[in-house]
């Protein structure tokens, strides 16, 4: 991996680190990022052994999930050796410590809790938001989520114009991209000029198209169609995503 790339992976699993998801954790990321070189394997560094990743990866995976990110590819545990022997060797590690943090723990019952500055015990709710009804808590992530029918920074009035207006000016944006296209096409202009003005004026037709396109299907699909969908934290609810 690029360096640009190992960084982000291991900001993201900053809040693993602080959250004790998995005594190892460390261990792992290490072993995988900056794997020992030593002469008894001149052939390749040595890093985790595929055990110690899938048990990071079962207490670990969960808790990244709720905080919005995905396992990195470059850590599939299937990249690393089975065992340690002598053809492969690799890092078992010690074994997990502890027992894994219930996931209450994240949410402010006993235990490491949140990382940056989300510790302590939250609200079930969203009180601590203006119009706190118009929102659901998911609880693994801890984040208030809008619901997919709610008035928060529009009114239903604003939001009507502002379709309208969207509408008005991307069917415009087709009749304007037609018109050139027929005036292309018609042109009497000599072919060396009109293969210019076609290298010139097709991109701009088929951006006026794909603009028109992605709205006609916002139009044909709805508004919650296209902008809304559940969450896995609260399937039971319609939320803006």
């Amino acid at each position: 991996e690029m360096q640009t790339d190992v960084e982000y992976t291991l900001q993201t699993f900053a809040p693993l680190i602080e959250y004790d998801c998995s005594s190892q954790l460390k261990l792992f990321l290490c072993a995988a990022y900056v794997p020992m070189c030593t002469p008894k394997a001149p052939v390749h560094a040595i890093g985790p052994c595929r055990s110690l990743c899938e048990s990071v990866r079962i207490r670990c995976h969960p808790v990244l999930q709720g905080f919005g990110f995905p396992w990195p590819p470059a850590l599939d545990c299937d990249k690393f050796p089975r065992e340690n022997n002598h053809e492969t060797m690799c890092m078992e590690g010690p074994g997990e410590l502890h027992q894994p943090q219930q996931e209450q723990d994240l949410y402010g019952l006993p235990g490491q809790g949140i990382p940056g500055g989300l510790g302590g015990k939250l609200p079930m709710d969203c009180s601590g938001l203006a119009k706190s009804h118009l929102y659901v808590r998911l609880p693994r992530s801890g984040r208030c989520a809008p619901l997919c029918e709610a008035d928060i920074l529009f009114t239903p009035a604003e939001k009507h114009l502002a379709e309208i207006w969207v509408s008005t000016w991307a069917y415009a944006a087709l009749g304007l991209a037609l018109v050139a296209t027929v005036c292309l096409v018609a042109s009497d202009g000599s072919r060396l000029a009109s293969a210019k003005w076609s290298r010139l004026l097709s991109p701009l037709i088929w951006c006026h198209n794909m603009v028109t396109l992605g709205w006609a299907v916002r139009f044909m699909v709805g508004r919650t169609g296209t902008a809304c969908g559940t969450d896995p934290q609260a399937p039971n609810e319609s939320l803006l995503t």
